[in-house]
């Protein structure tokens, strides 16, 4: 990003790393005052490369509370990030707005993806029933793509013996999942 960032006579000023939120005793004080201490050196383009969605969400929630979405600032989130809000609620994205990002996209309106929804949120459900956030995100369909693809394989290599059967069916896949388009080259 940096290196891309100069071709276009930009930089980047400061680079900062955020400790995991399990391992603050205090997160939502320590998030704003790293906030703050950003605020103070007059940035206003941040972008977030890696973020766990806990982090993230109480990173958005801070700086909405302290005036830092509004205009004047510019957010730009990572694919990784944008591609799990899909599996958040409303109240958590009206603390997003303005924010850019690029995802993933899948076809959320096939007949498989319905009935996988449909199993995703009554597991999802009967396993966290206190949480709020229970659409599946694309990390949950390429989870289960790849579990698919795995079970394909070893099916088709039933009774031979070998990792690298097991190796060349997964290599041969060429199927519509629910993230998209799985084939290898």
């Amino acid at each position: 990003l940096s290196e891309s960032l100069q071709n276009v006579e930009s930089t980047i000023e400061h680079h900062f790393t955020f400790p995991p939120v399990s391992s603050l005793k205090n997160s939502a004080a320590f998030i704003s005052n790293e906030l703050l201490k950003l605020k103070s050196l007059n940035n206003r383009v941040f972008v977030i490369l890696k973020s766990s969605l806990e982090f993230a969400i109480l990173l958005f929630e801070r700086a909405n509370q302290m005036g830092m979405m509004g205009k004047g600032y510019v957010w730009i989130i990572s694919d990784d990030l944008s591609s799990q809000l899909d599996s958040i609620g409303q109240p958590v994205i009206s603390n997003m707005q303005g924010v850019i990002g690029f995802k993933s996209n899948f076809v959320d309106t096939s007949d498989s993806f319905e009935e996988f929804k449909h199993r995703f949120r009554k597991k999802y459900i009967s396993e966290y029933p206190e949480e709020e956030h229970f659409n599946p995100s694309i990390n949950a369909l390429r989870a289960y793509d790849a579990t698919w693809m795995i079970a394909n394989a070893m099916a088709t290599a039933e009774g031979m013996k070998g990792s690298k059967i097991l190796f060349e069916n997964i290599l041969s896949s060429n199927f519509n999942g629910l993230s998209g388009k799985i084939s290898f080259n």
